[in-house]
């Protein structure tokens, strides 16, 4: 049985360890064997020559070492084998410190495995609170990066302990120390072959589980950061260096991080904004023709995963068209032509990215790249044909087609420009050009200031502008001034094409409610491409919504409210656009057909009757995002 063992007698070994590390450096092993012969007490004779093993200058032989040292002690001396552990461990890495051991190299997966034979009685608690604070002192110095990468794999073997993992999480608070060192493994050259994601996939996916969250484990919007850019920069060294390619099986493990950060949308953004999108879709062209592995399919599969992610779940639609930019249609290609013996369900999420690219086609950003990528979309519908992924890229296809036409009439002027005068006395429709808007509201347009007197001090805009201003402010969006522009363009298509299909709803509307303000919804969210849902129903009675029946009323049948959903990220988004028409004959019509008794074949000649009837029909502006009002948009149909 050994002898007893004081952790203050182990302040002396500092000199030893420190002499001891000069001597692995310079490659003096004798000296080293002397240096153990010296101590009286055997198990510090053993620890040392462990320890200061002619293999010293390499980490693998670190840790093993320990365990090999104390691997014949009994259970009765456990105790005291923690504290010796817990000395060396210190005094081991200060010494490292204070010579600069740049030779440590990083610790190798397969080292770990002799860590078992430890008793699982220690649960290792003091010893992880004196390696974390040991490792806080070693984060700071640059002369030594490869700790970082060794305490990051050490602690993700242990994470490997349900219980350990939680115990380090409630007790020794690593999610501090993990930013500290993403934050130098930013700031040194690291080699992708020395540190393997593997270690921090673990770490993250452990301490999540078992630490109470993501939030719980990273340090604040700095540690989150840092994470997006260790993320990003991972992922692009693997898939970019043919070098690097063995590492692809890791990327399995930056997919399984994905569900638990889209939660948060403000990091995904970062993600895109840091480039994840254009480096994930470049990379998938090359990395299918290398598919020819398991693991290479499950790491393309990891990547699909991975910018699915992207794509659904961040409110910005610009990174659909840096993926078709990127060589997004290529890559689908490249997927689909090793992939046609797999199942359907294993291609789940490169059917959500065509979902993606597809409900994308309301943007004009969208589809000035559609239009750039048009050769390689239609070479890639005839590459498809017989594979499981066809039909949803002849959904694509054929609606990308149909918006391009929307898009080439719209840029030659074809669509519409003109304006509508918000004084009710004068409705004059003219070029845009002709028009001020208030300065107020930003809202209304006059052209004259005539018009915009009368309006303000008859048309009661002077309460309806402050009413508007208020309201304005909640409904912030994020489309630019071109995107709201192209949406008029669209929506206008869209209701030239279902018009008679909307004149029979209103109609069915002003029968069963005929004092209520209509909305017509055309929604743009369905899952079938060419399919556009179109419902008339009743404006809410929510305050909010009241500023906008007032418009109604004041223009006296000659203005309609409709609005478009789109799919914008992750959200659904809803955007009113008011419908103006050149006289109320229309409006008037129709309720006197709408009183009459119903019948349908008078019905729908007096609907024909009231197509026929001439005048202008433009959208106006768009008004705003309802989705940003804090109420329903779920308008409801009749």
């Amino acid at each position: 049985m050994h002898e007893s063992l004081d952790i203050k007698s182990y302040t002396d070994l500092a000199p030893f360890i420190r002499q001891a590390a000069v001597s692995a450096a310079s490659g003096d092993h004798l000296k080293l064997v002397v240096m153990a012969e010296e101590r009286k007490d055997r198990s510090t004779q053993r620890l040392l020559l462990a320890l200061l093993h002619k293999n010293l200058s390499t980490t693998s032989s670190l840790i093993p070492g320990f365990v090999q040292a104390l691997d014949s002690a009994t259970v009765e001396v456990a105790n005291d084998k923690l504290k010796l552990l817990e000395a060396c461990v210190s005094r081991v890495l200060h010494s490292l410190l204070g010579v600069s051991f740049l030779r440590f190299e990083c610790l190798d997966h397969e080292s770990f495995k002799d860590l078992d034979i430890l008793p699982p009685s220690w649960k290792w608690i003091q010893f992880l609170d004196t390696y974390r604070d040991v490792i806080a002192l070693v984060i700071p110095s640059f002369d030594v990066p490869q700790l970082y990468y060794a305490s990051l794999a050490f602690l993700a073997h242990i994470g490997n302990d349900g219980w350990v993992a939680n115990t380090l999480s409630s007790q020794c608070r690593p999610r501090k120390l993990f930013a500290r060192a993403w934050v130098c493994l930013l700031n040194s050259d690291y080699d992708i072959d020395h540190f393997s994601f593997l270690y921090l996939g673990i770490n993250l996916d452990r301490f999540t589980v078992h630490g109470g969250g993501l939030d719980e484990f990273i340090d604040g919007v700095e540690g989150k950061a840092v994470l997006v850019a260790i993320l990003v920069d991972y992922i692009e060294r693997v898939t970019s260096s043919p070098a690097a390619r063995h590492n692809l099986q890791y990327l399995v493990f930056v997919a399984q991080l994905f569900p638990a950060l889209a939660e948060d949308t403000k990091l995904m953004t970062s993600l895109c904004q840091q480039g994840i999108v254009k480096t994930i879709t470049s990379a998938l062209s090359e990395m299918a023709s290398e598919a020819t592995t398991k693991e290479a399919v499950k790491a393309l599969d990891a990547l699909l995963f991975t910018l699915h992610l992207c794509l659904r779940t961040t409110p910005e639609y610009q990174w659909v068209a840096q993926s078709l930019q990127s060589g997004l249609v290529s890559a689908i290609t490249a997927v689909c032509c090793v992939s046609v013996s797999r199942e359907e369900a294993d291609l789940q999420w490169l059917n959500s990215i065509v979902e993606s690219m597809t409900l994308g086609l309301v943007f004009k950003f969208v589809l000035l790249q559609v239009r750039a990528e048009w050769p390689r979309i239609e070479s890639a519908y005839t590459a498809l044909q017989g594979h499981a992924m066809f039909e949803k890229w002849h959904g694509f296809t054929r609606l990308a087609e149909i918006r391009l036409q929307t898009l080439t009439a719209y840029e030659k002027g074809d669509f519409s420009r003109h304006r509508v005068c918000s004084n009710s006395t004068c409705a004059m429709m003219a070029a845009k050009t002709a028009f001020r808007r208030c300065s107020a509201c930003s809202l209304a347009l006059y052209c004259s200031k005539a018009c915009q007197s009368h309006d303000w001090h008859f048309g009661d805009h002077s309460d309806y502008c402050k009413r508007y201003k208020s309201v304005q402010l909640s409904m912030s969006s994020s489309l630019d001034v071109q995107e709201k522009s192209f949406l008029r363009a669209l929506l206008y298509d869209t209701y030239l094409s279902a018009r008679r299909a909307i004149m029979a709803k209103r109609m069915e509307f002003a029968r069963c409610s005929p004092d209520r303000t209509l909305i017509i919804l055309f929604d743009y969210t369905s899952p079938d491409a060419l399919r556009i849902e179109c419902a008339v129903g009743v404006l809410p009675d929510d305050p909010p919504y009241q500023i906008f029946a007032d418009m109604v009323q004041r223009n006296g049948g000659r203005l309609e409210l409709h609005a478009i959903r789109i799919r914008h990220g992750g959200a659904a988004r809803t955007y009113l656009i008011p419908m103006h028409f050149e006289t109320d004959e229309k409006t008037a019509a129709l309720q006197k057909l709408a009183k009459s008794e119903a019948s349908s074949e008078a019905d729908r000649e007096g609907i024909e009757k009231i197509l026929g009837l001439s005048g202008v029909e433009i959208y106006g502006d768009v008004l705003g995002d309802l989705s940003e009002l804090g109420v329903s948009t779920n308008l409801g149909s009749s």
